[in-house]
């Protein structure tokens, strides 16, 4: 059953949906931190504080991208935990006090992303009430306006299915709008948060390695990874679908990277390509997600967690038989309940005989194991939900 429940920021009201089972995973996890559910809930759709970006070391250094972004009008500053990572504050949150008689009505990925300042694009519009050069709200189908803006395309009435739709002008929070500069299209940047940025330094690719992404798109661990290797590893990156690998490969060439694709099912590559092997291997499979932020529904039902978990550990499975003796294996989840991070990381440890590993890099540590696997958790720390195991194959 969904329900919703209103929080109040700014003045603004957003009704966050939720499903009686998502909250009873949450409450597991806020329990542990004494932290109130309601405050949890109501913290979800507010984004962390720092806005990072990671910066393509093979290209430049991150104090010549910063200087590139202050040229643009940005001012970022490096983390210090890593060399990559360069981070702005967030904006907001402003108080929404235009009321355009106009709207557009857009789904609820498109809603998080006009939180932050992000413009409207075609294929996430789902209703249009007002004309071209029009002022107009953005909203979800609940009514809940997000920002307004100008529309300057209509893609219901033109059946354009890609291409910018609102220019939004005023928004919740505000982000830079870094797609639109040449820091981004010249391949100076990458767009990452820093718990992600993790994954890959957790592997310390180097020269030689052989470092597969099962499930790679869009791309952002496996560039990673490459970069880190100065350009000298193999890496490869792997999804289930065309569309899904054409991102990884768009992404690649923006940041100038060589990298191999392959469009396969993760969970039979060791059918389809039975010599393939890597010492080196990401697994970030597909979760319920709950640790994204900005986010303005908790949906989860005890079906798909289970679903979730099978499919989880059919890829986990999958690394463990395709890894050389004495690999290393790094999964990561951007989501916070038990089952899809220490559970089954512990699983591996258990039925697949992996060894849990020690980080090489300082990371907040589970509280939830005994093992030394990394927890991120939003309210308690100032970022998104996010998990890591780093996992060794015995050999």
């Amino acid at each position: 059953m969904t329900r919703s429940y209103e929080c109040n920021l700014d003045s603004q009201r957003l009704s966050i949906e939720y499903t009686d089972y998502a909250l009873e995973k949450i409450r597991e996890i806020t329990r542990i931190y004494s932290v109130p559910i309601e405050d949890y809930i109501c913290h979800m759709p507010i984004p962390s504080r720092r806005y990072y970006v990671r910066v393509n070391l093979l290209r430049s250094s991150s104090d010549y991208v910063i200087g590139l972004l202050r040229k643009e009008g940005y001012v970022f500053l490096k983390d210090g935990r890593i060399e990559e990572a360069i981070y702005t504050f967030v904006e907001g949150p402003y108080h929404l006090d235009k009321k355009p008689e106009k709207y557009v009505v857009v789904d609820k990925y498109t809603a998080e992303s006009v939180l932050l300042g992000a413009n409207v694009y075609a294929p996430g519009v789902l209703k249009v009430h007002g004309s071209v050069g029009d002022e107009v709200a953005i909203m979800d189908s609940k009514g809940a306006v997000f920002g307004y803006g100008r529309l300057v395309n209509n893609p219901l009435k033109t059946g354009e299915k890609t291409g910018l739709a609102v220019v939004t002008e005023r928004s919740l929070f505000k982000t830079p709008k870094l797609r639109e500069t040449s820091v981004f299209t010249d391949g100076y940047i990458f767009d990452q948060s820093l718990p992600s940025m993790m994954v890959a330094r957790s592997l310390e690719p180097s020269q030689g390695d052989i470092v597969i992404d099962l499930t790679a798109s869009p791309g952002g661990k496996i560039t990673h990874a490459y970069e880190l290797s100065g350009g000298k590893a193999l890496v490869i990156g792997i999804d289930r679908s065309l569309k899904k690998v054409e991102r990884i490969v768009k992404n690649a060439q923006r940041l100038g990277h060589n990298i191999y694709t392959l469009v396969y099912d993760s969970r039979k590559i060791h059918e389809y390509l039975p010599t393939l092997r890597a010492n080196k291997i990401i697994v970030d499979p597909p979760c319920s997600d709950l640790g994204r932020r900005p986010k303005t529904s908790l949906l989860l039902t005890k079906e798909s967690l289970k679903n979730l978990v099978a499919l989880q550990r059919s890829i986990l499975k999958v690394a463990s038989k395709i890894a050389l003796p004495g690999s290393l294996i790094v999964y990561s989840t951007c989501t916070l309940t038990f089952e899809e991070n220490e559970g089954n990381a512990e699983w591996a440890i258990r039925e697949l005989g992996l060894v849990p590993e020690e980080p090489p890099i300082p990371l907040p540590q589970t509280t939830l194991s005994e093992y030394p696997f990394s927890r991120f958790t939003p309210y308690v720390m100032d970022t998104p939900g996010f998990f890591i195991a780093l996992l060794r194959k015995k050999g």
